[in-house]
């Protein structure tokens, strides 16, 4: 079932929508991490930057979605359950990325 946010946003702010594939194997910081490490300064995004990045969580994502040993959201829900596991979860993944733009009047 889908979720609904109100947010508060701004010109310049990025916009990371997920599957549970994407959710499941990285944690929020993770994904925070590869934004600051992939994107330009806000001055220079642009559609190709939101692409690179898209691509980049995903690929980060599926990686940790076929490790074995990578400690992931899903191992630790999984764990607090009482279950022993380690790894990522195989599933799909789907990233969209979206830069926040001012309208034009």
């Amino acid at each position: 079932m889908g979720e609904q946010f109100e947010l508060n946003i701004q010109e310049g702010d990025v916009i990371v929508l997920g599957t549970d594939g994407l959710f499941d194997n990285l944690f929020p910081k993770q994904i925070t991490s590869l934004l600051d490490t992939v994107l330009p300064s806000s001055s220079e995004l642009d559609q190709h930057s939101m692409e690179k990045v898209a691509s980049c969580i995903a690929h980060t994502a599926h990686k940790a979605a076929k490790g074995t040993k990578t400690k992931t959201p899903f191992a630790l829900a999984a764990q607090e359950a009482g279950y022993e596991y380690l790894g990522g979860k195989m599933d799909d993944i789907t990233v969209i990325t979206s830069l926040v733009t001012a309208t034009e009047k």
